[in-house]
């Protein structure tokens, strides 16, 4: 399964991107509302960052409230994403 982000998903690691190239953040929180694709956008965000960033330890961390909410579904995963072990 191919995961092509709308528009408005896109905007959000393009931006993140610029923060870390522009800024040196590295560190960098994303909030929207309910039902935009958070999940998406940060899956999206951590494969371009770990593909930018091979040979080195990259983390991310995914906080939410519910446990259904922390977990992406397998067909939503990155290839690179599968072997990671949730904090759950």
């Amino acid at each position: 399964m191919v995961i092509r982000p709308y528009s408005y998903q896109q905007k959000i690691p393009d931006k993140l991107e610029a923060e870390r190239t522009v800024r040196g953040y590295t560190r960098n929180l994303v909030v929207a509302a309910t039902g935009t694709g958070k999940a998406v956008i940060s899956a999206l965000d951590y494969k371009a960052f770990q593909k930018k960033n091979s040979g080195k330890p990259c983390r991310l961390l995914f906080v939410a409230h519910r446990e259904d909410r922390a977990c992406f579904p397998l067909e939503m995963q990155p290839d690179d994403l599968e072997t990671a072990s949730p904090g759950i």
